[in-house]
């Protein structure tokens, strides 16, 4: 099981907070969720505007620790 540090949780809130502050944004999942979630780990996300994706084994990998994982939330 992983855990989130002190300061992942303070990036996990301020980028909650600030996705709840842009008008259209009324959830947070799918995406949006992943691009948070990895930045709250500081992990980089591909641009899917600018970058085909494709779908792999995991939705977010840290290419550091060689570890992936499923960014879900469950309410």
């Amino acid at each position: 099981m992983f855990t989130l540090t002190t300061v992942q949780k303070e990036r996990l809130r301020n980028a909650i907070q600030a996705a709840f502050s842009v008008p259209f944004i009324d959830d947070i999942e799918d995406f949006i969720w992943e691009a948070i979630f990895a930045h709250a780990k500081s992990i980089p996300l591909q641009d899917p505007l600018t970058t085909t994706r494709s779908k792999q084994l995991f939705d977010l990998v840290d290419p550091n620790n060689n570890i992936g994982w499923s960014a879900t939330m469950h309410s």
